[in-house]
């Protein structure tokens, strides 16, 4: 299995993931109104996101201003599946820590869905964690109310 890491080019002792997600990304299509695109963000455990997401919606113009697609003030927007949209626009490009970076703006709108709490049972053998270079890395979430509780900790 191939692993990835990744150092930030100003915070070196920055090595952990605390966000994963994957990007579907659809083909792009260019109109008056600028580039177009569907995607799909899939966010640990398991879910596909309802929004286009700030952070898809930033890399993938990052990657496309560097590809040479995507240009100064040219907007993307990005629309879900369930069909919300986001639109990004490159404000300008910057170097962070001698590496070329893009300046984004985003826009869109978004709506409280509820207050969660989220458990997670301790007898779980699935319990969420991430592989960083070989070592587990834990989430403090707190578990269900049980008599192996005190064990979870």
């Amino acid at each position: 299995m191939r692993r990835w890491g990744f150092s930030h080019p100003e915070s070196l002792d920055w090595r952990q993931f605390s966000f994963c997600f994957c990007l579907f990304a659809g083909p792009l299509k260019r109109g008056a109104e600028g580039l177009r695109a569907c995607s799909a963000v899939t966010i640990r455990p398991g879910k596909v996101d309802r929004s286009p997401t700030g952070t898809a919606l930033s890399a993938r113009m990052a990657v496309l201003h560097a590809r040479g697609l995507m240009a100064e003030r040219e907007t993307l927007s990005s629309e879900s599946l369930i069909g919300s949209t986001f639109t990004g626009r490159i404000l300008g490009t910057t170097i962070v820590g001698g590496q070329p970076a893009i300046m984004p703006e985003i826009s869109g709108r978004g709506w409280i869905t509820g207050t969660h709490q989220h458990m997670l049972d301790p007898e779980n053998p699935w319990l969420p964690a991430h592989r960083h270079l070989g070592r587990a890395v834990s989430h403090d979430v707190p578990s269900l109310p049980g008599p192996h509780a005190a064990d979870a900790g």
